[in-house]
């Protein structure tokens, strides 16, 4: 799971990898099977291998996603709750971040801590006429 801190909203995209695609293509099925759209494929070169991933980046289809891999996750289950919980705005953007920062502290995720005091639900931080009112000052900066 990546996330990108944005001015009022954390950028949340999943992603699975292997170097070997008969892997990805199954993992593309699963989720197509359980009614899951999916992305084209796409690879990375890196030096001499390709390395084949799929991206889930919307929304509403990674909250399928989550819901679908957390009765078989353990090792990514902290972050994959964590995305849901933000998702659906049972959780602020700093809250989130702030349960990541757990989890890597806690040696359960790979990364370095974020300071983000961004305290707007996903839905809140999306919609622009929803946002904190800008300052005279912020608005001339």
């Amino acid at each position: 799971m990546y996330v990108a801190l944005c001015k009022f909203v954390l950028k949340i995209r999943l992603a699975f990898y292997d170097v070997w695609k008969p892997q990805i293509e199954t993992t593309t099925q699963f989720f197509e099977s359980r009614g899951i759209p999916t992305r084209r494929l796409s690879v990375q070169e890196k030096g001499e291998t390709e390395l084949w991933n799929l991206t889930f980046s919307e929304p509403t289809v990674m909250k399928l996603v989550i819901r679908k891999l957390l009765p078989f996750s353990c090792k990514k289950r902290g972050d994959l709750l964590v995305a849901l919980n933000y998702l659906e705005d049972r959780i602020t953007a700093r809250e989130a971040v702030e349960k990541l920062n757990g989890l890597v502290l806690e040696k359960r995720r790979s990364g370095y801590i974020r300071r983000f005091d961004v305290d707007l639900t996903r839905s809140v931080g999306s919609r622009p006429g929803k946002r904190p009112a800008r300052t005279a000052r912020d608005a001339h900066a």
